[in-house]
């Protein structure tokens, strides 16, 4: 027990067969090595302690750290000059290891792999005994120069520890993630950070050997520096002397308008012939011929605060309408549904918006949740609600033009809170499931059976079998998803303790279904609290996105086309963020995201639209500046509502707390930002289509191109005379 918080000076050599246990007091101390150096079985630290190396060796088998009892996370220090050489190294409950100015020779069992410590390295060299390879699968941070000797596999997060520029080198095969580890809950999914500073420097990752590529990569731009516009702007954030693989995912930083970053990996696969690494992952800055952008906005009122939104064709004349499930003023008041029609357009192509709308009870208290589909056999798509404080979820048939007709209320467990519409034993009708919680804590999701009749005949919804559990987690989102690509829809859910659920379709029909299988289960940290499939790097195989508002972030599952989900990648999109939609706003195929988020803890929310970038099969994020719709925002949803192949967004924003100049609430409004067309043709980014479009379609004559920049002005991803046409179509138009 040390006991002077200043500083112990061990009186003479320690060479110790036994383990050597330091309780460290309050405030923390210091460890003196003596300069002759130090061995032991075992060193076990309680506190926080700084041990002085003073230019000596510490050898130890385990080197284990954990806080007090009840107290905060540990922080021990490491100080050089001199050697550590643990045979392994675990820390507890959050405990921060930090080696500075030092070697660090391991052994077997390494420093950067047990326990739930986090690592900070600042200028330190790291190598291992008998040529193991490292693996470091917690979080580490980087500070001045640092360098790895041993073969090292990335699994946990990288980034830096302090403000200023850190150099990684590794002088031997290094993998930043693997396919094994991306599909494994054990290790979860590689964050590396790097940050610029200026047109010359960045954090710089170089890598003496052959370099594997995985996980994410997030790029951010420091302080206030920002490239120069209407300049070419590019530099190396990651050399090697050979690559393999992508990222799986990129987060960018924000741009001005029409300018936006991205990735371009290096040609060379094999190893250059003198032997100094090469650009791997260099980024560049675009001044892209198109910008993602929206109309004036039109405003609609709707009567009540709604706590979900569906669109979709309600009244069958081809035009997306909107459905709201709007609770009751007092929790135990009747909800109801509220339904806009949209109007279509004018003869002059104007979009009339939504103009009639309708009104009917929910069928219980307090409606949460509402989903769209065909039900009943009919024409027409049909309603499901969950009545959260009537245990219950509520059917509606449409009469095929829009008009809604009480069906089947159905009781459907304690607490319900989602509800997803799917054909689940493949007899073609849609069936219902519903994610419920029980006042003990116990998770269920029931599936109910679509019992088949036409229209008025429908025979409704019945129970099939046990409800599955879902453990002591309550499920909050559940979505119908063909997981495996069986053309069997599986089902996937999310829970607020921090876990990813995925069943699959055990196969058959009605008389035969055999229902789901065990699930796999996906540790996501935080509290998700809805999940979404969507086929983000358009491999074919739908993803998975799902909110997780502590973490600020979308979460994207890739799907690995065999069943089987990664851990989670992280996009940032601000604090709290609690609606997400899916768009192809730029009209480049990739779908972007939109979601309601804020800049501060607690502040107001805004819309961000966050554009996904898939040239040369990277997905790579940028969140653009935010965008305000009038009053906060609650929801947003995506859909064509003016029929001009651009995807809209619609947002539903919280009313005020009185209407100006009366006593009465306010109703909420209805948001609708329709898609700036894409300016083709502006190939200079400079908002007019003219001359200099032209010279820069001359300028990448016969190259090939991320499609719609350099030149691509028919978005064909080849420079040439179409190009040239398309400017001269479209001369002298203004974008902006």
């Amino acid at each position: 027990v040390i006991d002077d918080p200043a500083a112990y000076y061990p009186p003479g050599p320690i060479n110790l067969k036994e383990t050597l246990i330091i309780e460290a007091a309050p405030g923390g101390t210091t460890l003196h090595v003596p300069e002759s150096g130090a061995e032991m079985g075992g060193l076990y630290i309680t506190g926080d302690l700084t041990v002085d190396l003073n230019n000596a060796m510490l050898t130890t088998d385990h080197l284990r750290a954990d806080p007090w009892p009840g107290g905060p996370p540990s922080t021990i220090q490491f100080e050089g000059p001199g050697t550590l050489n643990p045979y392994g190294v675990v820390g507890w409950l959050g405990t921060r290891i930090i080696y500075r100015n030092l070697d660090l020779l391991e052994g077997e069992s390494g420093s950067f792999s047990n326990g739930d410590a986090s690592y900070v390295l600042d200028h330190c060299r790291v190598s291992r005994e008998n040529d193991f390879s490292e693996l470091v699968w917690r979080a580490i941070a980087i500070a001045g120069e640092s360098t790895f000797d041993a073969e090292t596999l990335f699994a946990g997060a990288i980034g830096p520890a302090d403000d200023k520029p850190f150099v990684l080198t590794l002088n031997r095969a290094t993998f930043f993630n693997q396919p094994a580890f991306e599909q494994s809950p054990e290790f979860g999914f590689l964050a590396l950070s790097l940050r610029v500073f200026d047109g010359s420097t960045t954090d710089q990752v170089t890598v003496h050997d052959a370099l594997s590529l995985g996980g994410t990569l997030n790029v951010a731009f420091a302080d206030t520096f920002q490239p120069p516009p209407g300049q070419p702007f590019s530099i190396p954030l990651i050399t090697a002397n050979s690559f393999t693989r992508q990222f799986a995912l990129v987060n960018l930083p924000t741009l001005s308008a029409g300018r936006f970053a991205r990735i371009v990996y290096g040609s060379t696969i094999r190893g250059s012939e003198s032997g100094t690494p090469q650009p791997v992952a260099t980024l560049v800055v675009e001044d892209l011929g198109q910008y993602l952008g929206f109309d004036d906005t039109e405003h609609f009122s709707a009567g009540g605060t709604p706590s979900a939104a569906a669109v979709a064709d309600l009244d069958n004349d081809g035009d997306p309408d909107l459905a709201l499930a709007i609770p009751g003023a007092l929790e135990s008041d009747p909800g109801s549904v509220i339904l806009l029609f949209n109007a279509g357009n004018d003869l002059s192509g104007h979009w009339l918006g939504f103009t009639a709308s309708t009104q009917f009870p929910s069928g219980g208290e307090n409606p949460v949740a509402l989903r769209i589909a065909e039900l009943d056999g009919a024409p027409g798509l049909d309603l499901a609600v969950v009545n959260r404080h009537s245990d219950s979820v509520a059917t509606f048939r449409n009469d095929g033009a829009g008009a809604f007709i009480a069906a089947f209320t159905f009781a459907a467990g304690a607490d319900p809170r989602d509800v997803a519409l799917g054909d689940f034993d493949s007899d073609g009708r849609a069936d219902i499931a519903v994610a419920t919680g029980d006042p003990a804590g116990e998770g269920f999701i029931g599936i109910f059976i679509n019992q088949g009749g036409i229209g008025a005949t429908w025979a409704g919804p019945a129970p099939i079998g046990p409800v599955i559990p879902t453990g002591s987690n309550d499920p909050t989102s559940i979505n119908p998803i063909d997981i495996d690509d069986d053309k069997d829809l599986d089902l996937v859910a999310v829970v607020p303790q921090g876990f990813l659920y995925t069943f699959p379709n055990a196969g058959g029909t009605l008389r035969a279904w055999p229902g789901f299988l065990s699930p796999t289960v996906i540790p996501t940290g935080g509290q998700p609290t809805s999940i979404n499939p969507i086929d983000i790097d358009d491999d074919k195989d739908l993803d998975l996105a799902a909110i997780n508002p502590p973490l600020g972030a979308i979460q994207v599952f890739f799907n690995s086309g065999s069943g089987s989900y990664s851990s989670p990648a992280s996009i940032p999109v601000g604090n709290s963020p609690r609606s997400l939609a899916f768009a192809d706003l730029d009209r480049d195929g990739d779908p972007d995201l939109a979601a309601i988020a804020a800049d501060e803890p607690g502040g107001p929310a805004s819309l961000r639209v966050i554009r996904n970038d898939l040239a040369g099969g990277q997905s790579a994020f940028t969140r653009l500046p935010s965008e305000q719709p009038g009053a906060e925002p609650l929801l947003v949803l995506a859909a064509d509502v003016d029929a001009d192949n651009d995807d809209d967004l619609i947002t539903i924003t919280a009313p005020s707390m009185l209407r100006e100049g009366r006593g009465e609430p306010a109703h909420p409004l209805i948001t609708v930002a329709p898609s700036r067309p894409t300016c083709r043709g502006d190939t200079s980014a400079d908002g007019t289509i003219g001359l200099a479009d032209i010279a820069v379609i001359i300028q990448h004559w016969n190259d090939k191109v991320p499609p719609g920049t350099l030149g691509d002005a028919d978005f064909s991803g080849a420079v040439g005379l179409p190009d040239i046409a398309a400017v001269i179509q479209a001369w002298g138009t203004s974008c902006f």
